[in-house]
């Protein structure tokens, strides 16, 4: 027996978070963005909800909810894992004026390891800056 197509509505939602993941993005003021919400709610719902929340999508295989679903997910990690580097770079960037302002060495820290650190933030704000933010 042949595995049945997924369905065309969620495969276009799945390449339209594949180049928009800001547009699925859920903020902590108003949840899903009002443009998606009547779909990733529900699938929120069949996935978390238990089998009380089984009619919603009804017409989405189990394949299909777990697709969406992972995706979803997929975007807010990858959004954690910006947020983390945008954190590490404002450190660095804050350690960076301290040195450069007052010249002063960390207690214990050697000239060698105070540039590798900056050389890190560095390259770590050229790749962040390569990232696109939601």
């Amino acid at each position: 027996m042949a595995d049945v197509e997924m369905n065309k509505g969620v495969q276009i939602l799945l390449e339209r978070m594949s180049s928009n993941p800001d547009e699925f993005i859920p903020t902590l003021r108003d949840g899903y963005p009002a443009k998606w919400r009547d779909i990733l709610l529900p699938v929120e719902m069949r996935t978390n909800g238990g089998k009380e929340y089984k009619d919603q999508l009804p017409f989405l295989n189990d394949k299909e909810i777990k697709a969406l679903w992972d995706k979803m997910q997929s975007l807010q990690g990858e959004l954690f894992t910006k947020q983390v580097m945008n954190t590490l770079l404002q450190n660095a960037d804050a350690n960076s004026t301290e040195l450069s302002s007052f010249s002063v060495q960390p207690k214990g820290e050697s000239p060698k390891k105070i540039l590798a650190i900056l050389s890190t933030a560095n390259s770590m704000r050229t790749t962040i800056g390569k990232l696109r933010y939601p």
